[in-house]
């Protein structure tokens, strides 16, 4: 079955649609490989090359993935043990293209040898089979029948599309009758969300079909004279990708207009697949890899090795939690997609992102500009994510727990807390803790260095120098390579500036931000969460203000004051765990 291999850009495309789901940001934490299935101890005698993973399916309940291979075999997979439940025989060539029902009761296979085969997943009986029959060219004239592509169940299973050397057909499940033809080649195939249009994908181009009439409604140019293209929607339908040679193409589908290109693999990218929620996309490719990008951005926010050959197909479980890949290298890899949890509000009106777990060096290097001795770089881990607060306390948040506004400052309900004590402020978060019955508190030091830089190394989360474009601070004077800016003598509305790469903003200048921690001397070697100091009457704030100079709005820099001591400048943010 070697010789396939030049023709194999089919892979595998029985993509399916599934629940919403939101998640900000995408990634808790980097992607790890769970299981594989699969490897070649498990060769029988005798398969040779037919153990070539050309596509892979997961149930709806998530419990079982399948894979098709070079041979013609079908398997089945445990997700929970790693153990092949079953395997299916009937195909006489490769497997190229999987596909559950929506149900799980069925299991759609198209394969190189012309047919479709539709299996019961709990006897593993073939249930039906359909020959594709069109007439292709030949050398010779004419050829009888053609590779099946790609197969694909609409959103409600009645209806089976599959993408083939020369038609694409529709079967109605139940009756097995073919209820439409469209003429042309498919090496892959997709129903949108609401089954209304199909879309297919080969050459270069996608055609988008209308299911009712049979009309080819758009044909999008991925590029001229193009490779064979994967198609797949995004599950709110509004967005369509194509793949072509080495990238991911974008189309908004109302506008039938191209809205971004995904660079980054070196070979083919022969298999596609959006997460439940639409916002993260996965590529699998010919250089032996899987991209995980952010759909919103373009950004690829995960490069996913352990394949030894090219990667044929990948697809999402139902809930976004694992991805399954299949290989040339005769193995399914699971892995797990540790998604980041969703963005939530409190009763007050604060609003809070999740920010991962990891490590960074905390303090500044030697060469930092105007650092202090006290910023000892050293490598911190947070083994635990935690929620933190959008914005620092509004006067309006701490009005409706306090019962009052010490501010200096007032005028807007959205400015910044200020002239509050660290004491006041473990006032302020124990009164909140009781009503909302959520372990709210100060983040430590650590915690609020982290999330300041998200994940940036430079002396500011925004680069090697900020300006007063992105921060409220005093800009009679500038830092490093930057210019001077305006110097406002006052605190400004929460928000007012760009967040940074995790969603928070006003790190850097308004207010300073106390933090849990007593100030202490920081350790010369690596820690992990670690709380500070065990004694000591000062405590930490953070951030700059809007009277500090920006050489003290540094991601790195430490200011130390009493727990009683208040300033026009002192603010705060406040932050909980989880379990």
């Amino acid at each position: 079955m070697k010789n396939q291999t030049a023709v194999h850009f089919l892979a595998c495309f029985g993509l399916t649609w599934m629940g919403l789901a939101a998640a900000t940001p995408l990634l808790a934490q980097e992607p790890k490989l769970l299981d594989t299935f699969g490897d070649r101890k498990d060769r029988a005698v005798g398969d040779g090359d037919g153990l070539y993973v050309w596509c892979v399916a997961f149930s709806p309940d998530g419990k079982t993935v399948a894979s098709g291979h070079a041979g013609g075999k079908i398997k089945l997979w445990d997700v929970k043990t790693g153990k092949n439940t079953a395997t299916y025989e009937g195909h006489t060539l490769s497997v190229n293209s999987l596909a559950f029902s929506p149900d799980g009761n069925t299991l759609a296979s198209g394969s190189y040898d012309w047919t479709v085969k539709l299996w019961d997943v709990k006897t593993g009986k073939n249930t039906a089979t359909f020959k594709n029959t069109k007439d292709r060219p030949g050398q010779d004239g004419p050829l009888q029948g053609g590779v099946v592509n790609s197969v694909a169940f609409s959103k409600d299973g009645k209806t089976l599309a599959y993408g083939a050397e020369g038609e694409i057909k529709l079967w109605d499940v139940a009756s097995g009758k073919n209820t439409a033809t469209f003429r042309g080649q498919a090496t892959s195939v997709a129903f949108s969300p609401d089954g209304k249009a199909l879309a297919s994908g080969t050459k270069g181009t996608i055609k988008l079909w209308d299911v009712n009439t049979g009309n080819n409604t758009a044909t999008l140019t991925l590029k001229e004279d193009g490779g064979s293209v994967r198609v797949a929607f995004s599950p709110d339908g509004k967005t369509l990708v194509g793949t072509v040679d080495k990238v991911v193409k974008l189309w908004d589908v109302e506008s039938k207009k191209e809205k971004a290109t995904l660079k980054g693999h070196t070979d083919l990218v022969f298999s596609v697949a959006f997460t439940p929620d639409g916002k993260m996309l996965a590529s699998g490719s010919g250089d032996k890899t899987i991209k995980l990008w952010d759909v919103k951005t373009g950004k690829n926010t995960a490069t996913l090795t352990g394949h030894a050959k090219w990667v044929m197909s990948v697809v999402f479980s139902h809930d976004g939690k694992a991805l399954a890949s299949g290989s040339e290298d005769e193995t399914v890899k699971l892995w797990d997609i540790p998604v980041a949890k969703e963005d939530i509000g409190n009763s007050i009106g604060m609003k809070f992102v999740w920010i991962p777990p990891g490590s960074f060096t905390m303090g500044s290097p030697k060469e930092e500009q105007d650092r202090y001795e006290n910023e000892v770089r050293h490598k911190v881990t947070l083994t635990k994510g935690f929620y933190m607060a959008v914005y620092a306390v509004t006067q309006e948040q701490w009005q409706a727990v306090m019962g009052n506004n010490p501010s200096h400052f007032k005028g807007d309900k959205n400015l910044p807390v200020e002239s509050v004590t660290w004491n006041q402020c473990q006032e302020f978060v124990t009164r909140l803790r009781d009503k909302d019955r959520k372990p709210y508190r100060l983040p430590t030091e650590a915690e609020w260095e982290y999330a300041c830089r998200a994940g940036s190394t430079t002396p500011f989360s925004f680069g090697e120098t900020i300006s007063t474009d992105q921060a409220n601070y005093n800009g009679t004077e500038a830092y490093g390579n930057g210019k001077k800016g305006v110097y406002r003598k006052k605190t400004m509305a929460v928000g007012s500036y760009p967040a940074n790469a995790f969603g928070l903003h006003d790190m850097h200048g308004n207010v300073w931000q106390w933090c849990q921690d007593r100030f202490g001397d920081y350790p010369r070697k690596d820690v992990v969460d670690p709380q500070g100091p065990n004694a000591g009457n000062r405590r930490v704030l953070r951030g700059g203000s809007w009277n500090y100079l920006p050489l003290w709005c540094r991601s790195a820099f430490r200011l130390q004051a009493g727990s009683d001591d208040r300033s026009y400048s002192f603010g705060c943010r406040i932050c909980f765990g989880v379990d």
